[in-house]
């Protein structure tokens, strides 16, 4: 059976949903209740941010690390570490066994590949990263997460997000239109 009626969140949340319901032709329409108070509006500082990838959620972690704001990741940042990882075997020519990178011999194919082919837009987003910010300064950021007991930004991939919830949401720019 499908849950259209939500006590987590109010009506407008659940008008702006419904138009991503409709935009992927889904059938499901969903309910807010009344009794609970929530908007939908630009926020900078959110408890929580949402993201479509990991890569995307590295980059907001970094950016609200150097805002200087205790920062998670849901699942820690073991997921974009092992990318870091990865880079710094392709940078020097040795390949990779990370399984979004293993059929790569370098890191210019990495490079080629994210900037050149529609198929790997995905990683270009990693790929600014790893170039912007070094593989070793973003295996050090990963080790400056927080729990999220303590963080004041939780960032998340929507799919590790299922489930939870925040007082306030930002959602990242990494969704496609």
């Amino acid at each position: 059976l499908s849950l259209s009626q939500s006590f987590r969140f109010g009506p407008l949340i659940a008008a702006e949903a419904n138009k991503w319901l409709d935009i992927l032709g889904a059938d499901l329409r969903l309910r807010g209740s009344d009794h609970v108070w929530s908007q939908v509006m630009p926020c900078v500082h959110a408890d929580a941010v949402l993201c479509r990838t990991n890569s995307e959620a590295m980059s907001q972690a970094i950016s609200s690390l150097e805002a200087g704001r205790a920062t998670a990741i849901v699942g820690g940042g073991g997921a974009v570490r092992a990318l870091a990882e990865a880079a710094i075997g392709l940078k020097a020519g040795r390949g990779c066994s990370h399984p979004d990178l293993f059929a790569f011999q370098t890191w210019g194919e990495v490079q080629d590949f994210a900037f050149d082919d529609p198929a790997g837009s995905d990683l270009q987003v990693l790929v600014k990263l790893i170039d912007e910010h070094g593989p070793e300064q973003i295996i050090a950021m990963t080790g400056r997460l927080c729990d999220e007991k303590q963080a004041q930004t939780v960032v998340s991939t929507a799919h590790r997000g299922k489930g939870r919830q925040w007082d306030t949401v930002r959602i990242a720019g990494d969704f496609r239109p």
